[in-house]
């Protein structure tokens, strides 16, 4: 196999079992022996700052790609090195629209997830991270960056609505994602792929030279542009017709780390 230089994986479903909050001592170790190999270790993901919780402890990772590329924190460092933010009075035109409908949402900064009225927190996902949840009526104009909203919704038509609704106004954002109860808005133009190209200005690794492991929506675009991309199996379907390979293990088998084995990488 080709000489890759940064091997790049999503979390939630491809590292970590959805409703599972820490990651398995094989998957640690994998981290570690990809160090001691010399590969660059990266992690895109759509969670936050808040939402990362403690995955990051404990590994070598060299870079966090978070909020589907809107910021990237470099672990050495322990520094953001680039960000691309929502623009608050942007936000505020959104949520005025969003709340004349009867939907959840909320908007994640580098410190504080904010919530909508009425918004479920007792989930597998936020539960872990309720004390770091305020209501949105506490957001005030020193709580920028905003990296991410996240929006509830059973309707699959309010998607189009929304996106509607940012065209008109010519709203800096855009849905970047979908997941099964709802949808995610980032900065435009703005995903996983953009942000592991913005990464070359410290790595100086290009897209070719990266190996992507993911599940879903959010990892389209990365899984499209690097050089070697693998769909997890029992991942989304679509996934695995893009991607150059697929494991043979799912995440609750410890898929990432079997298909590194098998490509000699381990």
């Amino acid at each position: 196999m080709k000489k890759y230089k940064l091997i790049v994986f999503d979390i939630d479903g491809t590292l970590l079992p959805f409703g599972v909050e820490s990651l398995s001592a094989k998957t640690k170790k994998m981290v570690h022996e990809l160090k001691e190999k010399g590969y660059v270790v990266v992690f895109a993901t759509g969670r936050e700052f808040v939402t990362i919780g403690t995955l990051l402890d404990d590994i070598p990772v060299d870079y966090f790609i978070g909020a589907n590329g809107a910021f990237i924190y470099d672990l050495n460092k322990k520094e953001v090195v680039f960000e691309n933010k929502i623009i608050l009075s942007e936000f505020q035109t959104l949520s005025n629209f969003l709340e004349k409908f009867n939907c959840e949402y909320s908007v994640m900064t580098d410190k504080w997830g904010y919530f909508s009225d009425g918004h479920d927190l007792d989930t597998w996902f936020l539960s872990p991270h309720k004390e770091n949840f305020k209501n949105l009526c506490e957001l005030t104009c020193d709580e920028e960056p905003l990296h991410l909203v996240t929006i509830r919704a059973n309707d699959k038509s309010f998607k189009n609505t929304v996106q509607e609704f940012i065209d008109k106004n010519n709203l800096n954002m855009e849905i970047n994602a979908q997941w099964s109860k709802g949808f995610f808005i980032g900065p435009k133009n703005t995903n996983k792929a953009t942000g592991l190209k913005k990464l070359y200005k410290f790595t100086k690794i290009t897209l070719d030279e990266m190996i992507a492991f993911g599940d879903s929506s959010n990892d389209v675009e990365m899984l499209s542009e690097v050089g070697y991309s693998v769909a997890l199996a029992g991942g989304w379907s679509y996934l695995k017709t893009i991607a150059k390979d697929v494991t043979t293990k799912t995440v609750e088998e410890d898929g990432v780390y079997y298909k590194l084995k098998e490509l000699g990488i381990l």
